[in-house]
């Protein structure tokens, strides 16, 4: 299932940006990976409003689908 795959990706992403937003928060990281952080903060917020969008077209086409 693709879904699978895409859900256990954008969890990861996630994961992976709140450790180093929090790393970047205590000052651990220097002033180029603070802006890698953030460009990426913002990058994933669109990557995960997409897949959220996504996912309500795919199950809007399989709820729909199902039931004709």
């Amino acid at each position: 299932e693709p879904m699978k795959y895409l859900i256990t990706l954008a969890a990861l992403f996630f994961l992976f940006w709140t450790i180093m937003n929090k790393a970047s928060k205590r000052g651990k990281l220097n002033e180029s990976a603070n802006k890698a952080v953030k460009s990426l903060a913002t990058t994933m917020r669109y990557f995960i409003i997409g897949l959220i969008v996504l996912g309500l077209i795919a199950f809007a086409f399989v709820f729909f689908g199902h039931s004709s």
